[in-house]
């Protein structure tokens, strides 16, 4: 499903629907999967979709400030993530 949250989207929405957060989703470093809610995710796709959502987030702050150093940074970590 494409409706994943992280952050204070996910906080915020838990408020609905308390059951669909899970706030330490990956429990242990070996495990392949993560639970989200009732659904078993797969780590990989997971981890693409929050390293998109902070670049997301991060590209919103460097058009508010009108700074790049820090989106550089942040580009770089979710290009070494995905």
């Amino acid at each position: 499903s494409d409706d994943l949250l992280t952050g204070a989207d996910a906080e915020r929405a838990a408020l609905g629907y308390p059951a669909g957060l899970e706030v330490n989703p990956k429990r242990r470093i070996d495990e392949r999967v993560l639970w989200l809610g009732d659904r078993e995710c797969d780590i990989i796709d997971q981890s693409s979709r929050v390293a998109d959502y902070v670049i997301t987030f991060e590209e919103t702050l460097e058009r508010a400030l009108g700074s790049d150093e820090s989106l550089e940074l942040i580009q770089q970590i979710a290009k070494e993530m995905t």
